[in-house]
């Protein structure tokens, strides 16, 4: 700007800074916290050969720290998803997830990817939550309140329903902790994603799968289905 001006060139005015909207898995405006919101968009550029290169990059908009910058020729819905999920790995999920820039199809598989994880993720953490008023509040947070889960084994409806189905497992398995198996994966307002149970640390002796029917992002329906128990379980 100096050189422009000692030369007697025109200098635009910078105007207010504006804050990334974007396409987003929320509706929030601005970040106010880590994790909160993190924005992710694509970068061209070209190697000494003349061929395209495309950057993703993909930002803590609270922080502002660059949490990686991946270069390939190009991208495609599942090369994003890949890195973030190497990302959620690292830092944990973020609770949005914002794209300024990039092809339409990716923006929504993305989109649905992060939700669809979140879903099973939160699922899982409630089904490890010991403390009963956590426990409360996540499932006030992410069921509905006339919500039912059923398997082959136990059934239950609302809040508190399925409240005394978790604490009754915690109380039968007391060492055992839930975990993801593989990728949860679902279209629409259905999620599928499978469950091990067992001790941290070794391969769990009993797993599952379980159908998840959405109502406005909370969970309404739950049909479990056991894939291995052990005698005795």
């Amino acid at each position: 700007r100096l050189i422009r001006r000692r030369e007697g060139l025109k200098v635009a005015r910078k105007g207010p800074k504006k804050h990334r909207v974007g396409k987003s898995t929320g509706t929030v405006r601005e970040a106010t916290h880590p994790n909160h919101v993190w924005s992710y968009d694509f970068v061209h550029d070209a190697t000494v050969d003349g061929r395209s290169i495309r950057c993703l990059t993909v930002v803590d908009e609270f922080t502002r720290q660059s949490l990686t910058i991946a270069v390939r020729r190009s991208f495609t819905s599942r090369h994003v998803i890949d890195v973030l999920r190497s990302l959620i790995g690292t830092h944990g999920r973020p609770e949005y997830l914002r794209s300024d820039n990039g092809p339409e199809f990716v923006a929504a598989r993305v989109q649905g990817w992060l939700e669809t994880h979140g879903i099973a993720t939160r699922y899982i953490e409630l089904w490890n939550e010991r403390d009963p008023q956590r426990r409360r509040d996540l499932l006030a947070a992410n069921w509905t309140r006339d919500a039912r889960y059923v398997d082959p084994l136990m059934a239950g409806t609302g809040h508190d329903g399925i409240d005394a189905l978790i604490a009754g497992v915690q109380q039968r398995f007391p060492e055992f902790r839930f975990r993801l198996i593989g990728e949860p994966n679902g279209y629409g307002d259905h999620v599928r994603f499978s469950w091990g149970l067992g001790p941290d640390g070794a391969d769990s002796p009993i797993k599952g799968t379980d159908f998840a029917v959405i109502d406005d992002g909370r969970i309404a329906r739950i049909a479990g289905f056991l894939d291995q128990v052990p005698a005795g379980a």
